[in-house]
């Protein structure tokens, strides 16, 4: 994956949505991550909303242009993200945490993060990945070191080659 830049909005309808801007603006390349400070549209599965207060959240989208990836896989992008989002929360949280699939990260039967992933297809592959995550504030005082760990993480994740061969391997568990 190329060089990759963090790009910081104030207030946005929803990150993923501010990374389909950018998309259509050719302004944005994979491996790019979007971070606000506050939604005021944001939304889950099922287009179910939530609603985010003030600096109180970390709430970011990463554009992933994965390679050679079949339509029919796409669950299993979103369980690679869910695993990279726990082995970071477990990085900073003694808890218990453990993933309510296919989108939640619980800690102590409360939610801690959310995740959704919204996929372009071209025919049968996927075309990109749009990869937003919210996680609370509270869990992660050192936000940054946070961000930076949750980055790294997807994108390990999300390397071509360790990709497909996570996605294999998940598939055949």
């Amino acid at each position: 994956m190329s060089a990759s830049k963090i790009i910081k909005v104030n207030a946005t309808r929803s990150t993923n949505d501010k990374v389909k801007m950018l998309i259509k603006s050719k302004k944005i390349l994979s491996g790019d991550l979007i971070i606000a400070k506050y939604q005021y549209g944001g939304r889950g599965q099922r287009m179910n909303k939530w609603y985010s207060s003030y600096g109180k959240n970390l709430l970011c989208s990463l554009f992933y242009r994965p390679l050679d990836i079949n339509a029919d896989r796409t669950f299993l992008i979103n369980q690679v993200v869910s695993l990279a989002v726990l082995k970071t929360i477990r990085k900073f949280n003694n808890e218990k945490c453990l993933i309510k699939w296919p989108n939640d990260i619980l800690s102590v039967n409360k939610k801690i993060a959310g995740i959704l992933v919204e996929n372009s297809l071209s025919s049968d592959k996927v075309n990109y990945s749009i990869i937003g995550v919210y996680l609370l504030f509270v869990i992660f005082p050192i936000i940054w070191i946070a961000l930076l760990s949750l980055k790294n993480e997807v994108q390990a994740f999300a390397n071509p080659p360790l990709f497909i061969f996570k996605l294999n391997k998940i598939e055949d568990a």
